[in-house]
């Protein structure tokens, strides 16, 4: 009898090895190891650079709840039930949101304006996550930024490593979250989709990837309408990759053509929406985008006596000498860049101007080259990141400061 009670308690042991509990808990531990092992084959730059991501954007939002809840300025908008989605929208965030609902459309507000001013990429991606998380475009934009922020930190590390050292490509990476308005990258705009298909583009016109560099760049041109000058750059790389010998031009070079392509077909997506050829310049007109002197814009802001513009003036001088001191140290398709996205603006007004040039990169990687060193590294971080601060305090308090 003894033997058979052990026979039967060793039976009902295996027989329980079989039990669906236990198999749940061994497809667990299966998939536990599955992600440790995928989590240890991504390369520790990579795991520094998501760390930067994930701890800059919890501490932004943090500073812009606070914000939010201390100001309580009436211009706040709410996009949602959540404050701390709210923070991350303001007045144009509204007509990415009213694409991604309702399409475009002729229909003009008050001022004139209508919502064709805005590029398509970005809604209609809005409108399609949107769609797969109960239509709520909003926190979908947030979310597009988000990745697409991510994206553009790690292509900016790799494109910078193409031609400096790694240290350098790291830090232009870490520095590019503590620009002075670089919480924008996480808000509804397009800020970060531009930047991240702009340098995937430069990156694949590096490796001699035409085709991938041309897609990127069609679609950067529907993003933005500084998308198409794009072509500059790259021609520039391509000219270099040549050595200026035209013999040397290959079928796969035409794949640049994709560049002004995005821009030409929205083009005459306006034209067939509203029988107008230049439909586009009547649009940009409504919006007060006139061709004026950027010089003279730059001087009305010093001295006006809006605090606001004497910020955006002031934002901009700083913005001009950092480039200009450092012409030397940066390549040559990276300032024509800089130049043209800094100064297409300034035709027409100092609003906004700290956001249309949180897309020039070289920026970040300048900041890195100042804070080489430990002492200049640490000092730079801080200061950064206490101005970021501040203004993400202001923005999400709904203060209006045209940035």
């Amino acid at each position: 009898m003894k033997y058979c009670g052990q026979r039967n308690w060793f039976s009902m042991r295996n027989s329980n090895a079989n039990h669906p509990l236990f198999n749940i808990q061994g497809f667990l531990r299966s998939r536990i190891k599955d992600v440790r092992d995928l989590i240890n084959a991504i390369p520790l730059d990579y795991k520094q650079i998501f760390f930067a991501f994930i701890s800059t954007r919890l501490v932004l939002t943090l500073v812009g709840v606070i914000g939010r809840i201390v100001i309580k300025s009436p211009d706040a908008l709410r996009y949602s039930r959540f404050i701390f989605f709210d923070i991350w929208g303001c007045k144009d965030s509204g007509w990415y949101v009213n694409i991604a609902l309702q399409g475009y459309s002729m229909q003009k507000n008050f001022l004139g304006q209508t919502n064709l001013a805005f590029f398509p990429l970005y809604p209609y991606l809005m409108k399609f996550v949107g769609f797969l998380i109960g239509n709520r475009p909003f926190i979908a934009g947030i979310i597009i930024s988000n990745i697409f922020l991510l994206v553009s930190l790690i292509y900016l590390y790799k494109l910078i490593k193409l031609d400096y050292e790694k240290q350098i490509a790291m830090k232009t990476a870490r520095y590019l979250l503590l620009l002075p308005v670089a919480f924008i990258f996480s808000g509804v705009f397009t800020e970060s989709i531009f930047l991240a298909l702009t340098v995937m583009s430069l990156y694949y016109a590096k490796k001699d990837k035409w085709l991938i560099s041309g897609i990127c760049g069609f679609f950067s041109s529907l993003t933005k309408v500084t998308g198409f000058l794009l072509l500059v750059p790259i021609l520039i790389i391509l000219l270099k990759k040549i050595k200026y010998n035209f013999s040397k031009l290959e079928f796969k070079h035409l794949y640049t053509l994709l560049i002004p392509a995005g821009f030409g077909l929205y083009y005459i997506f306006l034209y067939i929406n509203s029988g107008n050829f230049f439909e586009y310049f009547a649009i940009q007109e409504a919006w007060g985008r006139d061709i004026l002197n950027p010089l003279s814009i730059i001087l009305s802001g010093v001295i006006s006596s809006s605090f606001t513009y004497n910020f955006l003036a002031g934002y901009t001088i700083i913005s001009m000498i950092l480039l200009l001191s450092f012409i030397k140290k940066i390549k040559l398709e990276y300032f024509v860049y800089s130049i043209y996205t800094l100064f297409i603006p300034l035709f027409s007004s100092l609003e906004s101007i700290p956001r249309y040039t949180l897309v020039i990169f070289p920026f970040a990687f300048i900041f890195a080259l100042i804070g080489r060193s430990r002492n200049n590294d640490m000092i730079l971080s801080i200061s950064l990141a206490l101005i970021q601060g501040g203004l993400m305090l202001v923005w999400a308090g709904g203060i209006p400061l045209q940035y």
